[in-house]
């Protein structure tokens, strides 16, 4: 039996029951911790205790990108350690994110009615803006940058989910995505930066509709820092060519800091094991 067959056989009473566990190689897979339309993925362990991340994907990384892939190294990408082919599925190991995404973090908050400090905002959205410029700068556009996808690992973001970029989720998508049809580019990716920032500061999204008349239209953005203003304005271009440049981006987030290191930090639990991470 493959692992794939042995992990979907196990139950919901299973997964409570970590004595019941398959194995994949020399590792215990311990539970699954997501599943989606292109796979789902697995906590494992290796005879250490060290725990990692499985995914098991549907649809295949081309052979030309696995190495490109394994050669990733960034404190803000997550790390993959080895992908290998059985039959028809295709298995990835990875860096195991300890402390949950963004969405759950933002949503965490909202439900306790504490807002993201501007300082908090302004070290969460450098480090994906890092994460996102070693990607660009390895030639692999993400395509696909949610706050589902932006991880927290050991009081670090990462960026993950960028091996597939054939699919975005529509209210974080570009418009030329949307309306030309167009394959997503490091343009499509800025312009996720900037709803993903609007979603921290003002905790909802800048657009109702997705239609080429919304998407055409600038959002106001009030009661901010100039930096988010300036970021936010320079992302949400409707043509991909005349949107901000990620280095633009770290320049103008590194002028704001200095207004921004004046206020109190707030330092935050981000997931439901109360696991305290400091944004520095």
């Amino acid at each position: 039996m493959s692992i794939l067959q042995q992990i979907m056989q196990i139950d919901d009473q299973q997964l409570r029951n970590l004595d019941q566990i398959s194995t994949y190689n020399d590792y215990k897979v311990k539970q699954i911790i997501g599943v989606g339309a292109e796979g789902q993925v697995s906590l494992i362990e290796d005879e250490n205790g060290k725990q990692l991340a499985l995914k098991i994907n549907n649809v295949h990384i081309p052979q030309d990108k696995v190495k490109l892939l394994l050669e990733l190294n960034h404190k803000n990408v997550i790390r993959i350690y080895d992908i290998k082919t059985e039959n028809i599925v295709q298995y990835c190991t990875m860096e195991y994110a300890n402390q949950g995404d963004l969405n759950q973090f933002l949503i965490m908050r909202q439900r306790l009615q504490q807002p993201l400090s501007y300082s908090e905002i302004q070290s969460i959205f450098s480090q994906i803006c890092r994460g996102v410029m070693y990607l660009h700068s390895k030639k692999i556009v993400h395509g696909d940058i949610t706050p589902s996808n932006i991880l927290f690992c050991n009081n670090q973001v990462k960026i993950a989910d960028f091996m597939q970029s054939n699919k975005s989720q529509l209210v974080y998508s570009a418009p030329e995505l949307l309306i030309q049809q167009e394959g997503p580019s490091k343009y499509s990716d800025v312009w996720s930066l900037g709803i993903i920032l609007y979603q921290m500061l003002k905790g909802r999204l800048p657009y109702l509709t997705t239609t080429e008349i919304t998407l055409r239209k600038k959002i106001p953005v009030m009661d901010v820092p100039f930096c988010f203003k300036k970021i936010i304005n320079c992302c949400l271009i409707y043509q991909p060519i005349n949107r901000i440049r990620l280095i633009n981006i770290m320049r103008t987030l590194e002028k704001g800091n200095m207004i921004l290191e004046s206020e109190s930090f707030i330092s935050s639990a981000v997931n439901t094991a109360d696991t305290n991470i400091n944004f520095e």
